[in-house]
């Protein structure tokens, strides 16, 4: 177990002893940006096309004569989200982008989970695209290092697909991996272990589906080698049909109904994406040239010219106000993975994008990539792009000069981190976080947003604490406007038994809290606890399943506010009248100590008494002041 040594809150210090009696320090510090080293410009320099920031980073310090350096080991994504849609690769950009850079990769992600209607009802389970887990086996295959799915049972997972996926599941191997990685051993058999583990994943779900090919086509498919797995899937001829919802021009209509006479499905008949194969190119050249009479020459001269299969992306890419669609920032990141460097992709985008979008794909490209994290996507990684879209006086289309990715990896190195940020929101959450999750007697932890937490679900102990309930799915919003907490937590009272639930909500500023915020926490939590907790488990057995009953145990909430300001009790009280809020987190931010201003009305005043008792474990790291008002 990880012993609290010290440092500062926000960058708290931790012993781990090894197996052999050996013993590391980690530190941790939370966010991007913030410290003296840019990790995503790091990136850039490497050669990411996409430097995005992972969940999570590792590294590993060096001590030499002019300070501490830092070398990358491993970087990790979490995602608890429903691989609904497009959801399922949305973070693909980051996996591409670190294994283009040469750094370990890892994708963590739950299997199984359930839909849920608006009353909260199980709806059906969702499962990812079979596309996705084999494009996370074909990036390792191609790249120099490793970018491999790691799957878990969602806690909403059904006894069927419990059974049907429990060999591929992989949480095992993967914390075997990292320990490898972080003693230096070999990585060798965990790897190979997660590898399977992500082709069966894949294949299981690709045989369960009435809409994919054959367990015999799947399985050959997913043995051949990228470029070669185009022409075959362009060879099974998989009738392929994108279905748009949102207002597109006549044009975009008539191209949707074009493709369809001359793409396939590449391994799926319904992803956004299809091949033209190389004998079709100069016929579907021909018609798009008639159907765009005016369009950029040079784009119909590429495609009828090209000789190897096209791929088409069928882009949305921004929703109905012209702001980005993130999810399709993955779309292509995710042909690439699957499909390799010299394969030729045309990207057709169709979203109303604002006229500054589009001016600046016509003027200045660069500017327009370093901007923007989705036209970075679609010019770094596409070979030619066709814009048709409402907000466009006329189409657009241009071939893109797509350099390779860099063949010699550079090796990225950081300077070594100060431990004196740009203090910002998340500092408040990982510092208020220390209150309440450091004592399991005290107190139970039902929700965490901040760094190392999740939006996923809310949980609550039953009366007795032999029962955890958790409300999965979170809607961002209640029914009745109520707004999702950063923190949820249960308190116990005198005779060890939760009693009082207190909803935490942080910013850097009190200014920036929306009006009676404080009210819409407890009806967000209200709401909530009215329908069924999900799923529900036996504390001690720890094994979750689908929940019908109301939870009963009797209970009141209250409200916090916490953010970054030093502040007098008066102050605190009129920001709490303000905000509806029973307790008032000030905190203030030095090179060692952080310190934390307490106010509480007469309803938070036994949770501020525990959260204090808690604060003053840190000692000279921690001070904190306790006020009524």
């Amino acid at each position: 177990m990880p012993i609290f040594l010290s440092g500062p809150l926000f960058a708290p210090k931790y012993h781990l002893s090894t197996e052999s009696g050996e013993v590391v320090e980690v530190q941790l510090f939370p966010g991007y940006g913030r410290w003296n080293f840019d990790l995503v410009n790091a990136l850039a320099m490497a050669g990411a096309p996409l430097p995005e920031a992972a969940d999570a980073v590792i590294s590993e310090v060096h001590i030499g004569a002019g300070g501490g350096v830092e070398f990358l080991l491993l970087a990790i994504e979490f995602c608890g989200a429903l691989p609904a849609g497009n959801n399922a690769w949305q973070r693909c950009g980051r996996s591409y982008s670190y294994a283009i850079t040469g750094v370990p990769y890892l994708y963590v992600s739950e299997l199984g989970g359930y839909e849920l209607t608006d009353t909260r009802k199980l709806k059906s389970a969702r499962l990812p695209n079979p596309l996705v887990p084999l494009a996370y086996v074909s990036q390792s295959d191609l790249s120099d290092t490793f970018a491999l799915p790691v799957y878990e049972p969602s806690p909403t997972i059904d006894p069927e697909n419990l059974v049907r996926f429990g060999a591929s599941f992989g949480l095992k191997e993967s914390l075997t991996l990292i320990r490898a990685i972080l003693i230096g051993a070999s990585v060798e058999k965990p790897k190979s272990a997660l590898r399977e583990k992500g082709l069966a994943v894949a294949a299981e779900i690709a045989g369960g589906s009435r809409r994919a090919p054959s367990k015999q086509q799947w399985d050959y498919a997913a043995s051949l080698k990228p470029v070669e797995r185009v022409r075959y899937w362009a060879s099974q001829r998989i009738a392929w049909r994108k279905s748009i919802s949102m207002d597109i021009t006549s044009t975009m209509t008539s191209l949707n109904q074009l493709v369809t006479q001359f793409a396939y499905g590449l391994g799926a008949s319904d992803m956004p994406f299809a091949v033209i194969p190389d004998k079709h190119r100069r016929s579907f050249a021909a018609a798009l040239g008639r159907l765009y009479p005016h369009l950029e020459n040079s784009l119909i001269s590429w495609i009828r010219n090209g000789d190897e299969p096209l791929i088409l992306a069928m882009i949305a890419g921004f929703k109905p106000r012209g702001d980005d669609s993130r999810p399709d920032r993955g779309l292509l990141p995710l042909i690439r993975m699957l499909f390799g460097e010299q394969v030729e992709v045309l990207s057709v985008v169709y979203g109303p994008a604002k006229n500054s979008a589009w001016e600046k794909l016509v003027s200045n490209k660069q500017q327009l990539a370093n901007e923007n994290g989705l036209w970075n996507s679609v010019l770094s990684l596409s070979n030619a792009v066709l814009a048709d879209a409402r907000t466009l006086t006329k189409p657009i289309g241009l071939v893109v000069n797509r350099p390779s990715p860099a063949s010699d990896l550079l090796e990225i190195d950081l300077t070594a981190a100060e431990e004196i940020p740009t203090f910002g929101e998340q500092d408040v959450d990982t510092v208020i976080r220390f209150l309440y999750a450091t004592n399991p007697d005290q107190a139970f932890e039902g929700m965490c947003n901040p760094p190392g937490g999740d939006w996923s679900g809310v949980s609550l102990l039953s009366g007795d604490r032999a029962t955890e309930f958790r409300w999965a799915s979170l809607p961002r919003v209640s029914g009745h406007g109520g707004k999702r907490p950063d923190h949820v937590v249960q308190f116990f009272n005198d005779y060890g038994l939760p009693d009082e639930i207190l909803s935490i909500e942080s910013k850097r500023r009190f200014q920036d809290f929306e009006p009676d915020v404080g009210s819409n926490l407890s009806s967000y939590l209200n709401d909530l606890i009215a329908h069924p907790a999900t799923i529900s488990r036996d504390v001690a057995e720890g094994e979750w399943s689908h929940n019908s009953m109301n939870y009963d145990n009797k209970y009141s909430l209250l409200s916090a506010g916490a953010f970054i300001g030093e502040h007098s009790v008066e102050n605190a009280r009129q920001i709490a009248a303000e905000y509806n809020f029973d307790i008032i987190l000030s905190v203030t931010f030095n090179e060692f100590q952080t310190s934390i201003s307490l106010t509480h009305n007469r309803k938070g005043a036994r949770v501020a008494a525990i959260m204090a008792e808690q604060g003053r474990g840190f000692q000279d790291w921690l001070k904190i002041d306790v006020h009524a008002f």
